[in-house]
Formats: structure tokens, sequence, C-alpha cells
């Protein structure tokens, strides 16, 4: 897993996992 917040860490649409959730842009 690459360092940093990526869309792919997302979860769901609009949520990701820990911190990533503020890279998260939009997911599917």
């Amino acid at each position: 897993m690459p360092r940093g917040g990526s869309i792919m860490l997302c979860s769901r649409c609009g949520n990701s996992i820990g911190e990533n959730s503020r890279f998260c842009d939009r997911c599917g």
C-alpha cells in the first residue's frame, strides 16, 4: 500500500479508510 491519500483507498462512495477520508474525492 503506497503512502498518502488515494481514491483507491475508498471503501465506499464518499467514505474512505482512516485518515484517507480527506483525500477521498469520489468513488465509483
